[in-house]
């Protein structure tokens, strides 16, 4: 138990605090730098690799959380045409995504979520 209070205590200090003087189009963890998500995943990865939810999970989770929201806004705005989520394998989006986080450190985790989500084709029945 103690330590699942401990990775709870690590993911609430990986997301940053939103103050109420402070506007933001999106909130959570797709909010931070992909400096910041890079750095933070090398530094908590060691401490929860024996536990069942790992960072990286937390990264993922919130990653395919944000492409399933904006592909259904995607859907509204194009006749109800949907994006593929599902053209790579789903272990290949975690990896696709934090390489443009490399490749841009100064960028958010917003941008190179959708820096991959341009890249996948529609949906086809």
């Amino acid at each position: 138990m103690k330590k699942i209070i401990i990775f709870f205590i690590f993911i609430f200090l990986f997301t940053k605090y939103l103050y109420a003087d402070k506007q933001s189009a999106a909130v959570g963890i797709i909010s931070n730098k992909c400096s910041y998500v890079l750095e933070t995943v090398e530094n908590i990865s060691a401490s929860t690799e024996d536990e069942v939810v790992q960072v990286v999970d937390v990264v993922e989770a919130g990653i395919t959380g944000f492409l399933t929201g904006i592909n259904f806004y995607y859907s509204t705005l194009s006749n109800d045409k949907f994006k593929n989520l599902w053209a790579d394998d789903f272990d290949d989006i975690y990896p696709a995504v934090m390489d443009y986080c490399k490749k841009n450190p100064e960028n958010d985790l917003i941008d190179a979520s959708m820096n991959y989500f341009l890249t996948l084709p529609d949906y086809k029945e």
